[in-house]
């Protein structure tokens, strides 16, 4: 069987060109490269929410052992909660006094 010059050469090169893609693509995702940008802000519609100033925190506020939603937007916290139909609601969190009275 008779082979071509430089066929085996292309076929390494061609590897080694789809190996270092592979490598490269794993390793962004690896690093959480992948998906975890932020948007572009200054295309955000005027009333909606920046998602750079949006943080979504699990936390125990009331010291019951679970955790509770809080979303923080600009400065603010807020309680994620579900109403009677599991549908989200948002109000404004109030840290409980007895709290605040430990931190003094």
């Amino acid at each position: 069987m008779e082979t071509q010059k430089g066929t085996g050469t292309w076929n390494a090169l061609v590897a080694l060109l789809a190996g270092l893609y592979c490598a490269s693509y794993v390793g962004a995702d690896l690093l959480g490269l992948h998906g975890k940008h932020q948007p572009n802000t200054s295309h955000v519609q005027s009333g909606s929410v920046v998602p750079s100033k949006l943080e979504i925190k699990l936390q125990d506020t009331d010291g019951d052992g679970q955790k509770e939603t809080l979303m923080q937007y600009d400065g603010k916290t807020y309680w994620l909660k579900l109403d009677k139909d599991s549908k989200p609601t948002i109000q404004e969190y109030q840290q409980p006094v007895e709290k605040v009275q430990k931190k003094i």
